[in-house]
């Protein structure tokens, strides 16, 4: 119940700081993407964290929290 939870919470937490992300791999030459690197840091650190328990859980890289709701739901 805890690990759907964690599931959850990391899913959101990917779709909430994908944009940052995203906004990095755009900028191709090296100072303005150090900036941006730079101006959101801790943004990007936990994208990489959620994104690496993500992968870890879900090898082919594709999320299916939907799966696991009803399991959360079902428990309650």
């Amino acid at each position: 119940m805890k690990t759907i939870k964690q599931l959850y919470d990391s899913s959101t937490a990917f779709q909430r700081l994908k944009p940052i992300y995203d906004g990095l791999q755009k900028i191709k030459f090296e100072k303005p993407r150090a900036k941006y690197k730079a101006e959101h840091e801790a943004e990007l650190n936990q994208f990489y964290a959620v994104r690496r328990k993500l992968t870890e859980e879900f090898p082919d890289g594709k999320v299916d929290i939907k799966k696991a709701l009803p399991v959360r739901q079902r428990i309650f």
